[in-house]
């Protein structure tokens, strides 16, 4: 009787065994966290209109369009000592200068989007377009490369011009220093079709 317990029972004690040492085992596997890169803020922005109030003309802060984030993007990937403290995108329309920014014909159909920022590294001033498609984005930087003046802008001399374009968007950058070139190169990272259609140096 003794010896039918006994081999009644091994079959047990060896299931218990093979339990708790794979419970040992699963306990002793180390775990580690996978570290995550800290990232930077994005660059603090300032998104307006400008457009008739109850009390009169003015600018009114709104929320951001998915063209002005866009725009703030670009800034993601700029080295810490270039990168501006905090930079305006205002969206254009006929009552903000729409034509004196973009020195084209004002369109309802084209969204515009003006970004300046000036801080210590010296200033940068960008125009941003998305127009429908089948529209002649070429003549448009055209006219832009024909028409366009640094100076006026935020009246200052700028070291640099680009004008960039994809079928349905373009975009122009002027400033001083590094910064324009690494937002020429952000926009070409983000849109590998884009053009370069016009580079200046002043």
């Amino acid at each position: 009787m003794k010896k039918l317990l006994a081999i009644l029972l091994i079959p047990a004690l060896t299931m218990i065994l093979v339990a708790c040492s794979s419970i040992r085992s699963h306990d002793a596997i180390p775990t580690t966290e996978v570290p995550t890169e800290p990232t930077d803020p994005p660059v603090e922005c300032i998104f307006e209109y400008y457009d008739i109030s109850e009390d009169g003309e003015g600018w009114l802060a709104i929320e951001p369009t998915e063209d002005m984030l866009f725009i703030q993007s670009l800034f993601d990937n700029i080295p810490d000592e270039a990168t501006p403290n905090f930079i305006y995108i205002e969206q254009l329309s006929e009552m903000s200068s729409f034509e004196y920014h973009t020195t084209l014909p004002y369109d309802e159909n084209t969204g515009a989007y003006h970004c300046a920022s000036v801080f210590s590294h010296g200033p940068i001033d960008m125009v941003f377009l998305r127009v429908p498609e089948g529209t002649d984005i070429v003549s448009l930087c055209d006219h832009a490369k024909e028409n366009l003046n640094p100076r006026k802008e935020i009246c200052c001399t700028f070291e640099y011009t680009y004008i960039l374009y994809t079928d349905t968007t373009a975009l122009f950058v002027m400033g001083n220093g590094e910064l324009p070139e690494q937002i020429q190169a952000a926009f070409s990272e983000k849109c590998p079709d884009a053009t370069l259609h016009f580079f200046c140096t002043n």
